[in-house]
């Protein structure tokens, strides 16, 4: 099993009054995984990942397309404090991803531009939270588990960090994730 279902956390995390908090905000948009500089010891990594996509046929200016929100730029830091209390561990990188209708990300796993520093701080971790209501269309999927229609509030944990990944949006209305790496 790639991912482990934790429990619901609507009660306590507030789902809707975040999605109102990112949907006040521009976000980053990106139409390509994140770039990271040619010095950085993953670099090769991260254009494998580009080839990839390009030789798949995915058009930077097509369907390929999410928007990051981070906390304190984009939304408030208390929403990483209760999940991160609620999974007991510290935060490395939180943010929100958004994929609206008709775009996806395409299969990836995530690049830590920073995973010698991090790996010194502890056992690293990552966990994910559906913000969005259940809709026909919203899918992510890690590893070999199809996540859909999943309730408001759910929140499952890796196995591995560097899980390959990805997500569409073919419903009606824009998908939220609230994604979770840290250390314990």
């Amino acid at each position: 099993m790639t991912v482990k279902f934790l429990g619901n956390i609507d009660n306590i995390f507030n789902c809707k009054k975040l999605i109102s908090q990112v949907q006040a905000s521009t976000g980053v948009v990106h139409r390509t995984n994140i770039d990271l500089p040619p010095e950085n010891y993953r670099y090769e990594s991260h254009l494998e990942l580009k080839r990839m996509a390009t030789q798949a046929g995915y058009d930077t200016n097509g369907a390929m397309e999410f928007t990051h929100y981070v906390p304190i730029v984009d939304f408030d830091l208390e929403f990483v404090d209760i999940f991160a209390k609620f999974v007991n561990a510290k935060p490395i990188v939180t943010f929100v991803s958004e994929v609206k209708t008709g775009k996806c990300v395409p299969w990836h796993w995530d690049i830590d531009q920073h995973e010698l520093e991090n790996l010194r701080k502890g056992e690293l971790v990552r966990y994910h939270l559906h913000l969005s209501e259940p809709s026909p269309g919203h899918i992510f999927i890690v590893g070999d588990q199809v996540l859909y229609n999943q309730p408001q509030g759910n929140v499952y944990q890796w196995n591995d960090i560097k899980s390959w990944h990805a997500g569409s949006n073919c419903g009606m209305v824009t998908k939220y994730l609230f994604s979770f790496k840290g250390y314990r």
